[in-house]
């Protein structure tokens, strides 16, 4: 199954229907084209009464293959950090609580891409890179072109008690550590895939 955020709304692509009826979705359909898939999103992202989209096919590669013709893959890792004081490390950027990620450099790691995206992010280094945490997919538009960003998360460890610093050139106005608390009062101002993140944790 790939769970890919269309405007904050869930578009699953799943290869078997029977196996995911506990998902609630809007609307659902079985894949015959590419331009369904195209209709379908659209609808996604155009009517308020759709809230989530569910596409299916018993080919899960051929249906991926299919959403992923429609859109300019780019590919992005962040961390997921967590300190002495199982305090968490959250950014604001466009008005909401974020995650620390960015775009991978040409023939860059995935690995370290997101701990360098962390470090320049929020002013820390001396992260310790722990296992990977999940892969999330969001669309948006921009110049025109659209894009499905891939976004692969790591768990990361950090000791120390430097001075977070936003980065201010991309929009970062606040980097912060929270609590378990704190973060379930912020995650009603995320995004879906980050909600998706911060939701597992306990």
């Amino acid at each position: 199954m790939y769970k890919i955020f269309v405007k904050d709304k869930p578009l699953y692509l799943v290869d078997n229907f029977a196996k995911y009826q506990e998902y609630e979705t809007s609307l659902l359909l079985k894949f015959h084209s590419e331009e369904q898939i195209y209709y379908g999103v659209q609808a996604l992202e155009e009517e308020e009464h759709i809230l989530s989209l569910m596409i299916f096919h018993s080919d899960l590669d051929a249906l991926w293959n299919a959403f992923c013709n429609g859109y300019t893959l780019i590919q992005a890792a962040g961390g997921l950090v967590k300190n002495e004081k199982n305090e968490y490390l959250l950014i604001f950027r466009n008005g909401r609580w974020d995650l620390p990620k960015g775009k991978l450099e040409v023939n860059e790691k995935l690995e370290d891409a997101a701990l360098r995206e962390v470090e320049e992010e929020c002013g820390l280094a001396n992260l310790t890179l722990g296992a990977k945490l999940q892969t999330t997919f969001h669309t948006y538009e921009m110049n025109g072109v659209k894009v499905l960003k891939v976004s692969q998360w790591y768990n990361m460890g950090y000791t120390g008690s430097a001075t977070l610093k936003p980065q201010t050139d991309e929009g970062i106005e606040k980097v912060e550590w929270m609590n378990l608390e704190q973060i379930k009062e912020v995650r009603t101002n995320t995004y879906g895939s980050i909600d998706d993140i911060l939701s597992g944790l306990h």
